[in-house]
């Protein structure tokens, strides 16, 4: 049985985006990448959202 990581299958996704010349997608999925390796090695902490941040936004 076979199991990748995020990150692995992220990696094929992006291949196979850059081989059809889909660039927007392809940029995308490099941002899911780093994101998927930065949660891996634990650099990556979401940031709580806080009520103060939309204020005035409506």
């Amino acid at each position: 049985m076979l199991i990748m990581t995020t990150r692995e299958l992220l990696l094929r996704a992006l291949e196979d985006a850059l081989r059809d010349e889909r660039w927007f997608l392809a940029y995308l999925i490099e941002m899911a990448v780093q994101q998927a390796h930065d949660e891996e090695h634990q650099h990556y902490r979401p940031r709580l959202v806080d009520r103060e941040d939309f204020r005035g936004v409506e």
